[in-house]
Protein backbone atom coordinates (compact mmCIF):
# COMPACT_ATOMS: atom_id res chain seq x y z
CA UNK A 1 0.00 0.00 0.00
CA UNK A 2 2.93 2.40 0.98
CA UNK A 3 4.12 1.92 -2.43
CA UNK A 4 1.20 2.49 -4.03
CA UNK A 5 1.00 5.76 -2.58
CA UNK A 6 4.32 6.52 -3.65
CA UNK A 7 3.66 5.89 -7.06
CA UNK A 8 0.56 7.90 -7.45
CA UNK A 9 2.35 10.91 -5.80
CA UNK A 10 5.28 10.77 -7.89
CA UNK A 11 2.59 10.02 -11.14
CA UNK A 12 0.79 13.19 -9.77
CA UNK A 13 3.89 15.43 -9.23
CA UNK A 14 5.33 14.44 -12.73
CA UNK A 15 2.10 15.81 -14.40
CA UNK A 16 2.16 18.94 -12.15
CA UNK A 17 5.59 19.72 -13.11
CA UNK A 18 4.77 20.73 -17.16
CA UNK A 19 1.35 21.74 -19.21
CA UNK A 20 0.19 18.68 -20.93
CA UNK A 21 0.98 18.79 -24.71
CA UNK A 22 -1.26 19.57 -27.21
CA UNK A 23 -1.41 18.18 -31.23
CA UNK A 24 -2.15 21.21 -31.87
CA UNK A 25 0.34 23.31 -34.59
CA UNK A 26 2.41 25.55 -33.20
CA UNK A 27 5.00 26.45 -36.30
CA UNK A 28 3.27 28.02 -39.43
CA UNK A 29 1.15 30.23 -37.16
CA UNK A 30 0.78 33.68 -36.57
CA UNK A 31 -0.42 34.44 -32.89
CA UNK A 32 -1.70 37.89 -31.45
CA UNK A 33 -0.52 38.67 -28.31
CA UNK A 34 -3.90 38.83 -25.33
CA UNK A 35 -1.84 39.58 -22.63
CA UNK A 36 1.58 39.09 -20.72
CA UNK A 37 1.93 38.60 -16.95
CA UNK A 38 -1.40 40.07 -16.59
CA UNK A 39 -0.88 42.90 -18.73
CA UNK A 40 -2.50 43.73 -21.93
CA UNK A 41 -0.76 45.59 -24.78
CA UNK A 42 -1.23 49.27 -25.14
CA UNK A 43 -4.20 50.06 -27.07
CA UNK A 44 -1.61 52.40 -29.10
CA UNK A 45 0.62 49.76 -30.35
CA UNK A 46 0.75 50.05 -33.89
CA UNK A 47 1.03 46.96 -35.18
CA UNK A 48 -0.55 44.81 -32.54
CA UNK A 49 2.02 42.62 -30.39
CA UNK A 50 2.31 39.23 -32.59
CA UNK A 51 4.86 36.29 -32.59
CA UNK A 52 5.32 33.89 -35.82
CA UNK A 53 6.96 30.66 -35.20
CA UNK A 54 7.96 29.70 -38.25
CA UNK A 55 7.85 26.09 -39.52
CA UNK A 56 11.00 24.40 -40.51
CA UNK A 57 13.58 26.98 -39.94
CA UNK A 58 13.80 26.77 -36.54
CA UNK A 59 13.21 31.17 -36.48
CA UNK A 60 10.47 33.21 -34.24
CA UNK A 61 9.61 36.60 -35.36
CA UNK A 62 6.94 39.51 -34.32
CA UNK A 63 6.53 42.84 -33.26
CA UNK A 64 6.12 44.33 -29.76
CA UNK A 65 3.52 46.77 -30.91
CA UNK A 66 6.83 49.45 -31.47
CA UNK A 67 10.28 46.83 -32.52
CA UNK A 68 10.15 43.98 -34.38
CA UNK A 69 12.70 40.92 -32.95
CA UNK A 70 13.47 37.96 -34.32
CA UNK A 71 15.13 34.71 -33.50
CA UNK A 72 16.21 31.01 -32.87
CA UNK A 73 13.37 28.76 -30.85
CA UNK A 74 13.40 25.08 -30.27
CA UNK A 75 10.26 22.63 -29.58
CA UNK A 76 10.07 19.13 -28.27
CA UNK A 77 6.86 17.39 -26.84
CA UNK A 78 5.47 20.63 -25.03
CA UNK A 79 8.76 22.51 -24.59
CA UNK A 80 9.65 25.74 -26.08
CA UNK A 81 12.43 27.77 -25.86
CA UNK A 82 13.06 30.77 -27.67
CA UNK A 83 15.84 33.32 -27.97
CA UNK A 84 18.61 35.10 -27.80
CA UNK A 85 16.22 37.45 -29.34
CA UNK A 86 17.51 40.59 -30.71
CA UNK A 87 15.04 43.65 -31.88
CA UNK A 88 15.33 46.79 -33.58
CA UNK A 89 15.70 50.24 -31.56
CA UNK A 90 13.31 52.40 -32.63
CA UNK A 91 12.21 54.79 -30.39
CA UNK A 92 8.73 53.92 -28.67
CA UNK A 93 6.78 55.41 -25.81
CA UNK A 94 7.27 54.64 -22.20
CA UNK A 95 4.21 52.88 -22.08
CA UNK A 96 5.15 50.58 -25.23
CA UNK A 97 8.78 50.55 -24.14
CA UNK A 98 7.71 49.18 -20.59
CA UNK A 99 5.15 46.64 -22.09
CA UNK A 100 8.22 45.54 -24.72
CA UNK A 101 10.63 44.86 -21.99
CA UNK A 102 8.37 42.70 -20.39
CA UNK A 103 7.09 40.77 -23.51
CA UNK A 104 10.74 40.34 -24.12
CA UNK A 105 11.70 39.18 -21.01
CA UNK A 106 8.95 36.52 -20.80
CA UNK A 107 9.30 35.22 -24.52
CA UNK A 108 13.24 34.59 -23.67
CA UNK A 109 11.84 32.88 -20.20
CA UNK A 110 9.40 30.55 -21.77
CA UNK A 111 9.81 26.69 -21.25
CA UNK A 112 6.25 25.38 -22.35
CA UNK A 113 3.88 25.71 -24.35
CA UNK A 114 -0.15 24.55 -24.32
CA UNK A 115 -2.81 25.54 -27.09
CA UNK A 116 -6.05 25.76 -26.28
CA UNK A 117 -8.58 25.88 -29.10
CA UNK A 118 -7.11 28.81 -30.69
CA UNK A 119 -5.23 29.87 -28.24
CA UNK A 120 -1.55 29.68 -27.50
CA UNK A 121 -0.29 29.65 -23.61
CA UNK A 122 3.36 30.12 -23.19
CA UNK A 123 4.96 28.41 -19.44
CA UNK A 124 7.79 29.88 -17.54
CA UNK A 125 6.99 27.68 -14.52
CA UNK A 126 3.47 26.24 -13.30
CA UNK A 127 1.55 29.35 -14.29
CA UNK A 128 0.93 31.00 -17.96
CA UNK A 129 2.71 33.91 -17.77
CA UNK A 130 1.98 34.87 -22.05
CA UNK A 131 -1.54 34.47 -23.24
CA UNK A 132 -1.89 34.66 -27.26
CA UNK A 133 -4.59 34.24 -29.39
CA UNK A 134 -4.48 32.60 -33.38
CA UNK A 135 -4.72 35.10 -35.98
CA UNK A 136 -3.69 32.81 -39.11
Amino acid sequence: MRTLSLSILVALAACASAPVPSDAPLEGTTWEVVEVRGITPPSSAAPDPYVVIQSGDGQVAGSTGCNSFNGPYRATGNELVMGPLSSTRRACSTELGDFETIMLDALGKTRFYVVRLNELFLYEGREAHVRLRRVR
